[in-house]
């Protein structure tokens, strides 16, 4: 007997080869994959399995992999209206000073549900919005914070690291309702670290590192050598522990000066954004081994092109990742992989780059090896069960004469049925096996609302009048290395 047996009009496999089966199925062992092929024989093989899923109206392809996004999101969308600056001000102050361990809690669960239920099975998600507001002041928040992630069934791995210098920060902390402030230094954030690297990781939680970018451009001044020592010593730390090197908002020579003067670039390293790099440090990229993650629905696609094509044609390594659920981003990765394609042929004038198929690699195989996951993120023999189901059986699916086309340019989150990781049926008919989803939902929504009151930011849920006619300054609210852009604009 084996414990499931998963059956499916297409198995897609994201193998090596591309292949797929029609009228396939697969037979799940122990949380391992032990059989695939036509449905026929693996049935005659495998007659009497504990449990039976799937069906003809299904495509069955491997769990997303979310490569780069960002805890506490799920609770802080859309604040501020279009207006990021305000936004990313109001998740420092929200992170750093007016998050309650409801608020994280909820967070988790929340977030956690959302992409289970767009078909996510695997998410890499910094502990906060970056470098001005990582949650590295102790162990309490991540480790509670991957505790109530865990609940719905999830894998999750998360980033955590220093904050920018000058040090020390302040945090505020609550117990029983009173907050209390607290300075924290890098020492302190490094141990924070070392000690989540030892102890956080399970079957399905796992720690990356992260440090801040340097620019030179911006950044030197007086605690421009702190920073550079910061970074060396986070990939010091990463090195020890054959963790994942994580650095966000590449752009303006940040990669050249990371590979060249500080030396922590290599195969275990992941450049996000890597906006309007240069022909250079394409080349640094490839020859590094270091992977970028590019984040076509982020607004920060707006400000530069992340040269995603010369990168793989220089032979480096891109995913595709959603950078979070704030502020108008969210887990669909099939969304994420429809505007890539469409973002940089665009940008190209070329309608034949990044063709479905090696988008659906950037989604799955390709960062579940980058994390060293390279026990799933393809359906084969011996692999870890983390597949989901895609029903066909929809009017913007329908007809499915050309399934692996219909699923790229038609498909949503919306339209995932079954999700399985580690061989556990976490959800079925999108109905979560492990946690209440109403629940979840009620309690983000009264966290939501004590965030706001406790930290009076609910002005920022008004909305703006440049919902409905554009008012921005747009050389302020860019900032300087935009200018040509607003004024092309303008005139």
């Amino acid at each position: 007997m084996t414990d499931l047996l998963v059956t499916a009009r297409l198995l897609v496999t994201m193998d090596a080869a591309h292949r797929t089966i029609e009228d396939g199925a697969l037979a799940i062992d122990k949380g391992a994959i032990v059989a695939l092929g036509p449905r026929a024989e693996i049935e005659a093989r495998y007659p009497n399995p504990a449990r039976r899923i799937g069906g003809e109206k299904f495509v069955l392809m491997p769990g997303f992999v979310d490569g780069h996004s960002h805890a506490g999101h799920g609770l802080v969308r859309t604040l501020g209206g279009d207006d990021f600056p305000v936004w990313r001000q109001a998740c420092r102050d929200i992170y750093m000073l007016g998050a309650t361990p409801e608020f994280w809690a909820a967070e988790a669960r929340l977030s956690a549900i959302e992409r289970l239920k767009a078909g996510v099975t695997t998410a890499i998600a910094y502990l906060g919005g970056g470098d001005e507001n990582n949650r590295s002041d102790g162990v309490d928040v991540p480790t509670a914070y991957t505790a109530a992630y865990g609940e719905a069934g999830g894998r999750l791995i998360l980033g955590i690291g220093p904050t920018r210098p000058p040090y020390p920060k302040t945090y505020a902390r609550y117990l029983n309702g009173a907050r209390e402030e607290f300075q924290v230094d890098f020492e302190t954030q490094h141990e924070t670290c070392r000690r989540l690297l030892r102890d956080l990781p399970s079957s399905r939680i796992g720690v990356a590192l992260t440090t801040p970018t340097v620019n030179p451009e911006i950044h030197r001044g007086p605690h421009f050598a702190e920073l550079c020592d910061v970074a060396r010593r986070m990939k010091r730390l990463a090195k020890d522990h054959d963790a994942v090197l994580m650095m966000d908002g590449q752009r303006g020579g940040t990669v050249e000066f990371a590979v060249r003067e500080l030396g922590i670039v290599d195969t275990r390293t992941l450049l996000s954004h890597a906006l309007d790099i240069t022909p250079a440090e394409v080349r640094l990229v490839a020859e590094t081994g270091a992977t970028v993650a590019n984040n076509p629905l982020s607004g920060s696609a707006v400000w530069g092109r992340c040269p995603v094509p010369e990168i793989l044609e220089a032979g480096g390594r891109v995913i595709m990742c959603s950078d979070g659920l704030a502020p108008d981003c969210g887990a669909d990765m099939f969304r994420v992989m429809r505007m890539g394609g469409q973002y940089h042929r665009a940008m190209a004038r070329d309608p034949h780059l990044l063709p479905p198929g090696r988008l659906l690699h950037m989604t799955t195989s390709d960062p579940a090896a980058f994390f060293g996951l390279a026990d799933r993120g393809t359906l084969e023999i011996g692999k870890r069960a983390d597949f989901i189901l895609v029903d066909m059986d929809k009017p913007h699916l329908a007809p499915a004469t050309m399934p692996l086309f219909q699923l790229h340019y038609g498909a949503t989150g919306q339209d995932v049925d079954t999700v399985v990781v580690d061989g556990e049926v976490v959800m079925e008919g999108r109905k979560l096996s492990r946690v209440d989803e109403a629940a979840i939902v009620a309690a983000a929504k009264r966290e939501a609302q004590a965030m706001l009151d406790r930290t009076g930011l609910r002005a920022l849920t008004a909305t703006p009048e440049s919902f409905w006619e554009d008012r921005y300054d747009r050389a302020a609210y860019l900032g300087p290395h935009q200018a040509p852009i607003a004024a092309a604009v303008k005139a």
